[in-house]
């Protein structure tokens, strides 16, 4: 299910994410930027804003809204996700979506 209306980070200040990846996309500002998507715990299916800082060893990660998400279990990324991320890129003007999970478990920490 595609979530049209997120809660404010106020009201949703941490999230749990399963069958989660996270994608690079380039922007109408030809800028890139990398972003969650996948399901939370409810089944809703969202694509968070810009990740500003991820820590690998925790799993969490926080974005430009200051939201924190979780992320638990293994990555997956399904028809689902990407449905909901074909949709968010049309709304956003965003091309170019790469995945780039790999690189983000891999490393010591992004910010």
């Amino acid at each position: 299910m595609l979530t049209s209306q997120i809660p404010s980070v106020a009201e949703e200040p941490v999230v749990d994410m399963v069958s989660w990846s996270i994608f690079s996309v380039l922007r109408a500002n030809n800028a890139r930027t990398h972003h969650f998507v996948g399901a939370l715990l409810d089944g809703e299916y969202r694509v968070s804003s810009r990740i500003v800082h991820f820590n690998h060893i925790s799993m969490i990660g926080t974005t430009d809204s200051g939201r924190q998400y979780r992320l638990k279990g293994i990555s997956r990324y399904n028809k689902q996700s990407e449905e909901v991320l074909r949709h968010w890129m049309t709304v956003k003007l965003a091309a170019n979506a790469m995945n780039v999970t790999d690189t983000y478990v891999r490393m010591n920490s992004y910010s």
